[in-house]
């Protein structure tokens, strides 16, 4: 096969892995990006093998695995600056960010998109304002996370939204996606300031809904049921929660899960239902409980392997490479036999 066909399989089996990704088909992709990186590397291909690793991490981001999407997004980064690939270093590194966030490392989170607004700035390529659209919205959540003003998120939002209105979506799914995905979160963010506007905004996210997106479409159907119990328009809430719940339960999205049905519980608590809301709040408890055990599991082993990283680099730092040991080593032999030379032949 030659390098051109080689490079001609990469790109067509990477864009069906980003296919089996949206899809939401985790163990076919993992199984195709793993043979993506192998191809990198028998290539010897330092982006081939960045473009698998992302891949990688964004699988694993997507089922909230803060460790693996650290591990290989770490990965993914050091072969794009080995290539010199900003676009990939920038998509790296905003997984990372993402998983910092999550996992409470938020100045680590920070100093990451410190370093991709400057990238970004070197970065003119197409993609220029979708990196930047990604690069808010994780502002955003860090915002968020570290419990800001919810005025001071929503102005990185609508920068965000600025960015996005200028990026030509060649996916029409993709573009759905992460539309949804932004109006949703002015909506929900608008909440503990005007509820009405969080609704106005709802309203936009629900043009972009896409059935490739079960979670984005469930989160956002949870957010308008809390809007109607809000509004004590429980029963628009009740219906809408019992069509949108079935279908998390399938894709086992617990934490959405989890939240829809305490929103079901107090719609059914104040429609006058006690006993179907004492049942729901049950379920919500169930669902919780799991669903915390994961998570904490999850996030204490990727602060383990973080720390553990960290306590290494700082190891590197205080104490100087064993080459530039040994070099001075053989500096000092050299200079004591080159003096005991001179003495001898003075002598």
């Amino acid at each position: 096969m030659s390098h051109a066909q080689s490079n001609q399989n990469f790109d067509k089996f990477y864009q069906q892995t980003v296919k089996l990704v949206d899809e939401e088909k985790f163990k076919n992709a993992f199984d195709q990006a793993l043979n993506l990186e192998n191809i990198g590397n028998q290539n010897n291909n330092n982006l081939q093998i960045s473009k698998a690793n992302y891949l990688l991490a964004f699988i694993f981001k997507k089922q909230e695995n803060y460790l693996q999407t650290i591990k290989y997004a770490t990965k993914a980064k050091e072969f794009a600056v080995l290539e010199n690939d900003l676009e990939y270093t920038i998509l790296s590194s905003e997984l990372l960010s993402w998983a910092y966030v999550y996992i409470g490392f938020f100045d680590e989170a920070n100093s990451l998109l410190i370093d991709i607004d400057s990238m970004i700035n070197q970065y003119s390529g197409k993609e220029k304002h979708f990196l930047t659209f990604k690069k808010l919205y994780r502002e955003a959540s860090l915002l968020r996370r570290k419990n800001e003003k919810p005025k001071a998120i929503l102005q990185v939002y609508f920068k965000a939204l600025k960015e996005i209105n200028q990026y030509n979506f060649s996916n029409i799914h993709h573009k759905n996606e992460n539309y949804l995905s932004l109006y949703n979160n002015i909506g929900r963010n608008y909440k503990d300031i005007n509820t009405d506007s969080s609704f106005v905004y709802f309203e936009k996210a629900t043009k972009f809904k896409d059935s490739s997106d079960e979670r984005g479409n469930a989160d956002l159907d949870t957010n308008i049921a809390a809007y109607f119990v809000d509004k004590n328009e429980n029963k628009k809430a009740i219906e809408l929660l019992n069509k949108s719940i079935p279908t998390l339960i399938k894709s086992d999205h617990k934490f959405l899960t989890a939240e829809s049905y305490k929103i079901l519980a107090d719609a059914y608590k104040n429609d006058g239902n006690l006993e179907k809301g004492l049942e729901y709040n049950t379920l919500y408890l169930t669902y919780k409980d799991s669903l915390n055990l994961k998570r904490n599991q999850s996030v204490n082993e990727a602060v383990e392997y973080v720390k553990k990283i960290k306590h290494v680099e700082k190891i590197e730092e205080s104490n100087p490479p064993y080459a530039y040991i040994i070099a001075g080593l053989i500096a000092i032999i050299s200079l004591i036999a080159i003096i005991v030379l001179k003495k001898n032949k003075s002598n």
